[in-house]
């Protein structure tokens, strides 16, 4: 049996002051507890497939939702349904301490107002800048880009790697696929990605997070960019 102590788990620090405790974290399913500080407050946003549950812990929060806002106090809680416009902010003198519970994960399905980037891969060619050591990806390694609506596809080979495919959706600024390929030592191998996209410099870069559905099981992150 596994203990979860919230002692034991890294403090993450967003919004500047605002502060994170990732209790479980999986594909379908985060519990959080946040902290946000007097004065504070996120960003207005929408999740285009999670839904949220927060409950208050300590504080007061003032929750705005589709542009009305209520007060949420200590042991009360609100629920967020997908494609919700949202936002929650300490407006008391104490500090707002809060459970979110997301189904599935939001982490990469998080949508600023006004901000969402909209890019087309299609046609596009990417190589490696980094890789983790477990990664098979090299900057031998050449993706060829497709895209149809949200829908997205690509075939990669080089280095490593003989032949492989992925396929996916974009949502704004993020990809999320699977993918699979046959690499030199004639290994089958499969995993899944989780990527943010960002443009530096005039080039389109892949920031991802991978993990692998077969072998070791382990996972890692790597970085493309586009090739002009």
């Amino acid at each position: 049996m596994s203990v979860i102590r919230k002692g034991r788990i890294s403090e993450q620090i967003w919004g500047k002051a605002c502060k994170a405790w990732s209790l479980l974290a999986t594909d379908q399913l985060t519990i959080k507890e946040e902290l946000i500080p007097p004065g504070f407050k996120e960003e207005t946003h929408h999740h285009k497939v999670s839904q949220q549950f927060f409950f208050i812990l300590a504080g007061v929060a003032t929750f705005w939702k589709e542009g009305s806002s209520a007060q949420v106090y200590s042991g009360e809680g609100f629920f967020v349904r997908p494609g919700t416009v949202h936002s929650i902010e300490n407006n008391g003198e104490e500090n707002l301490r809060f459970l979110l519970i997301s189904n599935p994960s939001a982490d990469e399905d998080r949508f600023l107002e006004g901000k969402e980037t909209k890019l087309d891969l299609e046609g596009r060619r990417f190589v490696a800048l980094s890789n983790s050591d477990s990664g098979e990806v090299s900057d031998e390694t050449i993706f060829y880009y497709h895209q149809k609506g949200d829908s997205v596809w690509a075939t990669y080979e080089g280095g490593d790697i003989i032949f492989g495919t992925l396929s996916g959706q974009i949502m704004g600024d993020k990809l999320k696929f699977n993918y699979q390929h046959r690499n030199r030592s004639n290994d089958y191998m499969t995993g899944i990605c989780h990527t943010h996209i960002k443009m530096v410099n005039g080039k389109i870069q892949l920031h991802e997070k991978w993990k692998w559905t077969c072998a070791d099981y382990s996972h890692g992150t790597s970085v493309l960019e586009e090739l002009k």
